[in-house]
């Protein structure tokens, strides 16, 4: 997939700080190459892999592909406590304390994910 998909925390309806140093070391083992810009991680998986741009606060990801690498992402949200915002405009949560923390723009319609199969069913809007 070539679009550009976002992963945040929320606090009180506010975007949270860090989870980024998390992320990245569930990310780790899987970086091919790093950028000359510290953010980027051409990310390699089995079946495919994905472009991060990676922050202190959050991430976004295109060019990604394979199951397996969205496996990875979501493992890597939900061990940061982030959601992930798709393109679509739909939110889906890695767990389901993180409704009450979202904006409220983002609570209608939020789906709980917990693997990378079950993100590329709401993406493709199963």
């Amino acid at each position: 997939m070539s679009y550009d998909v976002f992963f945040q925390g929320f606090k009180g309806g506010e975007a949270a700080l860090g989870g980024g140093g998390t992320v990245r070391a569930v990310l780790e083992p899987y970086v091919a190459r790093p950028g000359p810009e510290h953010s980027f991680l051409r990310i390699d998986v089995e079946d495919g892999g994905a472009d991060a741009y990676l922050s202190d606060d959050h991430m976004m990801v295109n060019h990604a592909g394979g199951r397996s690498t969205w496996d990875l992402l979501v493992r890597a949200a939900a061990a940061a406590n982030w959601t992930i915002l798709l393109p679509d405009g739909s939110t889906a949560v890695t767990n389901e304390n993180q409704r009450a923390e979202l904006p409220p723009e983002l609570v209608t319609g939020a789906v709980l994910v917990s693997s990378g199969t079950e993100l590329l069913r709401v993406v493709a809007g199963l």
